[in-house]
């Protein structure tokens, strides 16, 4: 070690030293000085359902003490008032065919033109000057103003720990028989340093804080205000997001951030687009950022700061939305700017694996949209992140679940953990009337006493350790019907469906993610293990449709997501991957020759191997092969149930109850063909974006006429007491799959198919059965 390198080092850990020292004796001094005063009694709230506690932070310099005084208002929710501005579908409708609209997450619109006429500048202007610029472009919305004329700041921030060397003192004051008095209150090390870098020092700063506005000791009180999140962030003047003192290179980090976002948009859709007016081409994920490696550590630790690991801080980052803005010492951003510059970074070819595994967290909250995801993605992002009390995974995201389902879940700190993942996974259920909840529920990794229906979070993390991909690509084997459960407390859920087939014998296992030393090592032993699932008469076989054995098995190993099927994916085309002309064959001839070369691996070239991780080929006895989950077994049943569109492998216990395993690929009973029988030449299902760009939904298309719509030609007209109701933009409240029909006599909606009903597929011959799963 050279002298600069020791006397930087030195000079480092004397820092450090004294920076301890100092916190340290300066919290002693705070404690004498308040060991008299009174620890501060909250005063109960009038209505929690309706009131809640704001701090008034009293200006001060960096070093003077914290002084709070708290009150009592009315908080009333507030009804999202609708944009006068045009939909991105009418905005679309006003433009030349060379035009597309786009939306960005600032609600903003961006015209871009579409890439078979070369693509242009994107521009903030219509292509038609004579369309008013209020048309397209959204003003400030009333709907994002306070309710009642309360305003106020909100605080996200990290609670961090509260022994005793890191608790800290505030001072609390009121009036008491027309005296100015002052009480103590303990606050942990991080919310002191949250607060004495966000108050002013020549105003009162009004806020909402967590742990001062929450009495935390009164749980009745806590289960009520845990309901108000979505209010008090989603009203909320400004959400400031402290990550923490400054530190680790973390202005140089921001600034760089900031640069970027400075050039990019993030689109709703979740892709970049240049911004206008700029050419630095950092949309561009085969350019090179211009950073050097000590920018990108800086970034690095940035990524790494404890506030991104935490569960509280989705909801309120993601309700502040563009009045959130991320803090770290005196560097500054706002949200939307961060999550544009995170997703540009994430997205590019030249980051370091090591960087690119730091920001998924963070670029997953980034991308994340639960106004209109289904709610079992709010529910992963739960399950990524810590807590302090795991009955948190569910009560720390209620403010982002749409509110019909909100209602059904009741926070209740006294309820053991089962009560509560039990609680919230029927509640999931009853509300969408589908399962798709059991395609993050069902890993086989509960813990004893966990039915194996329920989504526990702590389990599913720990199958995150086995699989790289949980979700497959969408199999619609249900097609748009509504499943029909009935719960026997505490642990049986009695589920409609049917068998189609019995596991004969299973592949060896491809090896786990945690079970390697790195991506690469994990990739290579999957290549190795699929190799060696190769069938013997591949090239000679037939598979039980009538197709080739060759074709089924090339389309089982990618779960069908090729492009004659989703055509707008970045997906291989059928006769490429039948061929296996990638650089790392899984079967065929070039696959035996035993070579595998991993670097410089596209995503497009990852994405199939990834979705094997874990998995194994499983082989069954009426001649269909799948992909199914880690520990699938000879003998063990794959079911398709109502209104779960992933075809789910079950365990005959010996009561006679199921257990459930995992979700499946089973090829040739996609796209109904189980339910309904095969579709009728040429007619094929197409999995494709919706009119937003933003979510998969599915349609029939005949390739002869072109036709492309979202009748099933399978199916009979409707009744004359049935009409089905135009598509619509999806919300959070909404199945993944749906489509909506109207009852004609009582004007009863519906969200599945009436024809599907289990009356209706009984008439067409389908041998329904009741699954008890435990």
């Amino acid at each position: 070690m050279g002298w600069h390198q020791y006397s930087q080092e030195l000079l480092l850990r004397c820092t450090q030293f004294w920076h301890a020292f100092w916190t340290v004796s300066r919290s002693l001094i705070l404690r004498s000085r308040t060991l008299r005063l009174p620890s501060y009694q909250y005063a109960s709230l009038q209505d929690p359902s309706k009131d809640i506690r704001l701090a008034t932070v009293l200006p001060g310099g960096y070093g003077d003490d914290i002084i709070i005084r708290i009150q009592h208002v009315t908080l009333q929710s507030r009804r999202p008032i609708p944009s006068l501005r045009l939909s991105i579908q009418e905005i679309q409708s006003t433009l030349p065919a060379s035009w597309v609209a786009h939306e960005t997450i600032e609600g903003r619109c961006l015209f871009l033109r579409t890439k078979i006429y070369g693509e242009g500048d994107p521009t903030w202007d219509h292509p038609n000057p004579d369309i008013e610029r209020s048309v397209y472009q959204r003003g400030t919305e009333a709907s994002r103003l306070p309710a009642d004329g309360v305003v106020f700041d909100a605080l996200s921030y990290v609670w961090g720990s509260y022994s005793w060397l890191r608790q800290r003192r505030a001072l609390v004051e009121y009036s008491e028989r027309g005296k100015l008095v002052r009480a103590r209150i303990s606050i942990g090390e991080n919310l002191d340093h949250a607060l004495r870098n966000a108050r002013y020092a020549d105003r009162p700063r009004v806020m909402w804080i967590d742990a001062l506005c929450i009495n935390q000791s009164d749980e009745d009180e806590r289960n009520t205000q845990v309901t108000r999140m979505a209010d008090i962030y989603s009203q909320a003047s400004q959400v400031t997001v402290f990550l923490g003192p400054p530190g680790e290179g973390s202005a140089s980090a921001i600034e760089a951030l900031k640069h970027i976002s400075d050039h990019v948009e993030l689109l709703q859709n979740g892709q970049i687009s240049l911004s206008p007016g700029r050419d630095a081409g950092f949309h561009r994920s085969d350019l090179r950022l211009p950073f050097n490696d000590e920018t990108w550590e800086a970034v690095s630790h940035l990524m790494n700061r404890q506030w991104f690991t935490r569960l509280w801080v989705i909801q309120e980052v993601l309700l502040g939305d563009m009045r959130a803005k991320i803090v770290c010492g005196q560097s500054e951003i706002l949200w939307t700017r961060f999550c544009a510059a995170v997703v540009a970074i994430y997205r590019n070819d030249f980051i370091s694996d090591t960087l690119r595994g730091d920001m998924v967290l963070v670029n997953s909250l980034c991308t994340s949209h639960p106004i209109h995801e289904a709610v079992k993605y709010t529910f992963l992002m739960s399950s990524l992140r810590s807590c302090s009390d795991p009955r948190d995974s569910v009560y720390g995201t209620l403010g982002l679940l749409p509110p019909e389902l909100r209602r059904r879940i009741r926070p209740d700190y006294s309820a053991t953990l089962v009560e509560v993942f039990t609680n919230s996974t029927l509640a999931y259920i009853n509300q969408t009337k589908r399962l798709e909840v059991l395609d993050i529920s069902a890993n086989g990794l509960q813990k004893p006493g966990f039915p194996s229906w329920v989504f526990d979070p702590y389990s599913f993390r720990t199958g995150l350790g086995m699989y790289i991909i949980v979700e497959w690509p969408g199999q619609f084997c249900t097609h748009f019907s509504e499943c029909h459960v009935t719960h026997e407390a505490p642990a049986i859920l009695r589920v409609l469906g049917f068998s189609v087939a019995k596991v004969a014998s299973v592949k060896p296992r491809a090896p786990g993610r945690s079970e390697c030393s790195s991506e690469e090592d994990c990739l290579r032993s999957c290549i190795q293990m699929v190799r060696s699932w190769e069938p013997e008469d591949l090239y000679e076989g037939t598979y039980v449709t009538g197709e080739s054995l060759l074709e089924a098995y090339a389309r089982t190993l990618i779960c069908n997501d090729l492009r004659d099927r989703t055509p707008s994916g970045r997906v291989p085309k059928p006769e490429r991957w039948q061929g296996q002309y990638d650089i790392n064959p899984l079967f065929g001839e070039f696959a035996q020759e035993g070579d595998i070369t991993l670097s410089d691996l596209t995503t497009a070239e990852k994405h199939p191997l990834e979705m094997l991780v874990g998995r194994r080929l499983l082989e069954c006895e009426n001649g269909s092969i799948g992909i199914g989950p880690s520990d699938a077994q000879s003998g063990d049943l794959i079911c398709i149930l109502l209104g779960h569109e992933n075809p789910i492998v079950l365990r005959e216990q010996q009561d006679g109850t199921h257990k459930m395993v995992g979700i499946c690929y089973l090829h040739g009973v996609s796209d109904g063909v189980a339910l309904l029988g095969p579709l009728p030449t040429p007619w094929k299902v197409r999995r494709m974006l919706d009119s937003t760009q933003q979510f998969m939904i599915c349609k029939f298309y005949n390739p002869d006429t072109e036709v492309l719509c979202d009748e099933d030609p399978r199916l009979d007209p409707l009744g004359e007491n049935w009409e089905k109701l135009p598509a619509r933009n999806r919300t959070a409240g909404d199945p993944q799959i749906f489509q909506e029909f109207r009852d004609k006599t009582t004007g009863r909606i519906i969200k599945s198919d009436p024809r599907l009903s289990p009356e209706a597929l009984r008439i067409r011959g389908l041998e329904l059965q009741e699954f008890s799963i435990a």
